[in-house]
């Protein structure tokens, strides 16, 4: 080694208290670890890193996920979008499940009857949904599912107690059903392997974008 290289090198060890030190041999650990065994999705940028092309973007493609129920919790999350996680809270029997079901057939449906305008209200959405429950059973979601495309009052779905012309548009409301890129998955006991496996599967085989799961209750 160059002997003024040396003695510089000597001076600043000299000159360096032992926080110094232990900071150097901590940035040496650190940047091993950055290399070997940090994690692939892990990244790290200043903050103004393509912003500019950020902006222009946003005007072109404006960021907004597919509705769902409630217009001004619709408005506050800007729709559900992609790689977001929303999460809805209430007490037993506030709805949640109904929510749930509202906001997958939205995503993945496209097509609704407007009593009050008596017609049907086309959406161009169908998206690929995959819909997780735990504690209602999947006949429960169907009915639930049936009323919401039909507007049709799920009691009288029940009972069996609609008119000529609700039969009508219930009818035609399994049809468009039956047609929807709209998966229900039962899983009365579960753990977090079990809802990452489900959701792998459906995505592998269906191409799923949006999951709906009613509901975390551990």
């Amino acid at each position: 080694m160059d002997l003024s290289i040396q003695e510089e090198t000597q001076q600043r060890f000299n000159n360096s208290t032992l926080q110094d030190i232990m900071d150097f041999y901590d940035k040496k650990l650190i940047d091993i670890k950055e290399k070997y065994y940090k994690d692939e999705g892990q990244i790290g940028v200043q903050a103004g890193l393509g912003l500019k092309k950020l902006k222009e973007e946003l005007k072109e493609v404006p960021e907004m996920g597919v509705p769902v129920v409630g217009q001004l919790y619709n408005t506050i999350i800007r729709g559900a979008r992609v790689k977001k996680l929303y999460l809805r809270s209430s007490d037993t029997g506030g709805g949640k499940s109904r929510l749930a079901v509202g906001d997958a057939c939205l995503s993945s449906i496209g097509e609704f009857y407007d009593w009050k305008n008596k017609k049907w209200i086309k959406y161009d959405l169908k998206e690929p949904t995959l819909l997780i429950v735990t504690e209602l059973e999947i006949e429960e979601m169907q009915t639930m599912i049936l009323a919401f495309v039909s507007g049709v009052n799920e009691e009288k779905i029940l009972s069996g107690t609609y008119t000529q012309e609700e039969e009508d548009i219930i009818n035609k409301s399994m049809d468009i059903i039956e047609k929807s890129p709209l998966w229900i998955e039962h899983i009365p006991n579960f753990n977090i392997e079990d809802i990452e496996r489900t959701i792998k599967k459906y995505k592998l085989e269906y191409g799923i974008g949006y999951v709906y799961f009613d509901y975390i209750f551990t």
